[in-house]
C-alpha cells in the first residue's frame, strides 16, 4: 500500500495532469513536508499506475515542447483510491516518523542535552502544526 499512489490518485481525481504538473503541484503544496515523495517517485508511480490499469494516459504535444502524457483516473483507479483511503484510515498500527529513532534513544543523552533536543523537536512540531493549520484554511 503506497502513500505516493494515494497522493497521486487523489490529485488526479480532481484534475487530469501530466507527471510534470503533478510534481509541480506537490512542490507548490509542499506535500513533501508531510510525506517522503520525490519527483522521480511521482514519475515512476504514474507509469506504474498507468501500466496497472488505474490511470489512463493520453499523449499530448504542444508546439515545440516535448510530448507529454496526461493522466486521468479511471474506474479501477477510483476503486484503488477508495481501497487506499480505507487502508490508511483503518490500519495505522505503526507510526513511522523520522524522529522516532531520536525518541527511542533520548534516554541515552545527558538530561540537559536531551531536554534541549526535545525542545527543538517540540518547536519543529509546532511549526509543522502552524503550517498544517494555514494550509487547512486554504482547503476550506
Amino acid at each position: 500500500m503506497s502513500t505516493i499512489d494515494l497522493i497521486i490518485l487523489g490529485i488526479i481525481l480532481d484534475k487530469p495532469m501530466s507527471a510534470y504538473e503533478l510534481v509541480s503541484y506537490v512542490n507548490e503544496k509542499q506535500i513533501s513536508r508531510l510525506l517522503k515523495i520525490s519527483a522521480p517517485a511521482v514519475y515512476k508511480s504514474c507509469k506504474r499506475l498507468s501500466k496497472s490499469g488505474f490511470l489512463d494516459g493520453k499523449s499530448s504535444k504542444e508546439s515545440d515542447l516535448p510530448e507529454k502524457t496526461i493522466y486521468q483516473i479511471n474506474k479501477n483507479g477510483k476503486n484503488k483510491f477508495n481501497l487506499l483511503m480505507e487502508h490508511f484510515s483503518s490500519d495505522i498500527k505503526p507510526f513511522y516518523f523520522d524522529f522516532n529513532a531520536f525518541l527511542w534513544n533520548i534516554e541515552k543523552l545527558e538530561k540537559k542535552q536531551g531536554m534541549e533536543m526535545l525542545l527543538n523537536l517540540n518547536n519543529e512540531l509546532l511549526k509543522l502544526k502552524t503550517w498544517i493549520i494555514a494550509h487547512e484554511k486554504e482547503v476550506s
